[in-house]
């Protein structure tokens, strides 16, 4: 009986101890178990997903070979009808009087030999300012014209780009093509003004041209307009 007396003495702080000893040891194997639960669907969830993917299927040679044949065929597509376009259109194509005669001979973007390369490098400058007439702009020296036209806004190759080197042959179809473009924008410009019966500007359907760009093709590094 001596032997509990200190177990009666302090049998509080052995209740306390105790009571609060289980709560802790009721949590750890209840988390355990939550856990262990936790990982199980989770592993079988990854697992549907592993089930569920198809395995990849990559293109074999036959159909490597047949996608081949198809851009092939397109290629060649594109090619003839921009051929057939060129020889039904080329008579309003016109070069520059001292370049055109050079160029009889040299197909639709075809290359360009180094003589007529060099005469657009000043050929170009006065072709914008023929296309820039076409439009019949108005001119404050004598009141004439039909449509106030800046002919900085004639989209165009910086003219020094070429100072020093003539333009490669895609550099001058390029540089042509948007001459060519432009021209026919302005000549109907003009014929829609003086086909209105317009005698002076301020009768004009079409007074004042502030903004004129070319869509299409990249513009170039040195900000020159997009070519096509």
């Amino acid at each position: 009986m001596d032997k509990l007396k200190p177990l009666i003495v302090h049998k509080f702080w052995i209740i306390l101890f105790i009571a609060l000893l289980l709560p802790v040891i009721g949590w750890s194997m209840a988390t355990g178990s939550l856990a262990k639960e936790i990982e199980e669907r989770k592993s079988s969830i990854d697992q549907a997903f592993t089930d569920a993917q198809v395995s990849p299927n990559p293109p074999n040679q036959t159909w490597s070979t047949a996608l081949k044949q198809i851009n092939e065929e397109k290629r060649k597509y594109n090619a003839e009808s921009t051929k057939y376009l060129w020889e039904k259109q080329k008579e309003l194509f016109v070069w520059p009087p001292d370049i055109a005669t050079l160029m009889t001979e040299t197909p639709h973007r075809g290359e360009i030999s180094i003589k007529p390369r060099n005469l657009y490098r000043s050929a170009y400058k006065f072709e914008i300012l023929r296309a820039y007439k076409l439009a019949n702009p108005f001119s404050l020296k004598d009141g004439k014209g039909l449509v106030d036209l800046n002919p900085n806004i004639i989209p165009h190759v910086p003219f020094d780009k070429w100072r020093n080197v003539s333009p490669t042959s895609e550099d001058m179809w390029d540089a042509q093509e948007d001459v060519w473009l432009v021209s026919s924008i302005m000549e109907a410009i003009a014929k829609v003004n003086k086909d209105s019966g317009a005698s002076n500007i301020s009768e004009s359907p079409i007074r004042q041209i502030s903004v004129l760009e070319l869509r299409g093709g990249t513009v170039g590094d040195d900000g020159s307009a997009p070519a096509g």
